[in-house]
């Protein structure tokens, strides 16, 4: 059911939907088959390739992208067996991850702006990539 609502007007429900489970992963109430099931979904084992159906696009994929690096943290923060609870999560994780994080870049970048709008941008993606996968790499 959670997957229908997911995908149902995608992508209205899809940030809502992904919040939910990350949220239910704390507790290891989310099925590990629910987030591989969203990952076929948006086929993001084949991130690189532009999709015809479940499109996120730039602004939803950044949207997303944010969701997951706040749920991460939060879990990090207050959950002192974090990689026990969510280590059977992360194959999905980190597969989403990478879609959400490449779509605005895939859609967004373009090589023709003045060398101070690339750096920037340039910098607002890595800050994008850190606060996702830091919660993963930091120590405690």
């Amino acid at each position: 059911h959670v997957v229908f609502f997911v995908f149902h007007h995608f992508p209205d429900n899809l940030l809502s939907g992904l919040d939910l489970a990350l949220e239910g992963c704390n507790t290891n109430s989310t099925p590990s088959s629910l987030l591989d099931a969203i990952v076929d979904k948006l086929e993001a084992n084949d991130y690189l390739r532009k999709k015809s159906s479940f499109d996120l696009g730039a602004a939803k994929a950044d949207d997303c992208a944010r969701t997951l690096a706040k749920r991460l943290d939060e879990a990090r923060t207050k959950l002192p067996t974090f990689y026990a609870i969510w280590s059977r999560y992360m194959d999905s994780l980190t597969r989403l991850a990478q879609l959400f994080l490449f779509v605005p870049i895939r859609d967004g970048y373009e090589p023709n702006q003045p060398v101070t709008v690339l750096q920037r941008e340039c910098y607002e993606y890595f800050a994008r990539v850190a606060a996702v996968f830091s919660p993963l790499i930091a120590p405690y």
